[in-house]
């Protein structure tokens, strides 16, 4: 699964092999799915093979829960070199 967050701007994944579910929604091989700042999620991957998928972003994540509060600013520092 990926760490629950939101986005500072738009999300927009391809799903290349396997499945993901986000929000009781199944995303299949060929899906795409959309998020923006409104949108706190966790995608996590189906149980019925590895999923890959290609995520563009215009802005970085802002993970949410107290573990990706701690992590988040690492993370920011790390991309901004």
């Amino acid at each position: 699964s990926v760490p629950r967050h939101t986005h500072g701007g738009e999300e927009y994944t391809v799903v290349l092999a396997g499945a993901f579910n986000d929000s009781d929604v199944v995303y299949d091989k060929g899906d795409f799915s959309e998020a923006d700042p409104t949108v706190r999620h966790q995608p996590v991957a189906t149980d019925d093979d590895v999923c890959y998928c290609l995520a563009v972003t215009n802005a970085p994540l802002k993970l949410l829960g107290p573990i990706g509060r701690l992590i988040d600013p690492l993370l920011r520092l790390r991309a901004q070199h």
